[in-house]
């Protein structure tokens, strides 16, 4: 799977595990809305794996969720603020079923369905 997230980003982009089921992906020079789209393919090639979940899960395939938040030289309240806004985002997209793509303040995103 974590081989499938990296193929799909840019050269550019850096990919770091962070914690014990979550990832970082740095997305330099690109907006928002880019770094949405990017991830949402990559959400999608990951769905297509169809990875199989442990019995107990409610899902029936490994599935990624994403939070995005900017970070840039207008941001107030430096790094930590920023990753604590990327993770309210990855837990907004988690409580809202996971399989998809949150940026901070943007409750909208729903997921593709195959």
């Amino acid at each position: 799977m974590a081989h499938t997230v990296r193929s799909g980003l840019r050269h550019g982009d850096r990919f770091y595990r962070y914690g014990g089921e979550e990832f970082l992906a740095i997305l330099p020079e690109q907006s928002v809305a880019e770094a949405a789209l990017g991830m949402d393919r990559v959400r999608n090639q990951v769905e297509k794996l169809c990875i199989v979940h442990a019995p107990h899960v409610s899902l029936r395939w490994v599935t990624i969720s994403v939070g995005i938040s900017e970070l840039n030289k207008d941001s107030t309240g430096g790094i930590e603020d920023w990753l604590r806004r990327a993770d309210t985002a990855l837990y907004m997209a988690k409580s809202l079923g996971r399989n998809r793509v949150v940026v901070e303040g943007d409750v909208r995103a729903v997921p593709r369905v195959r």
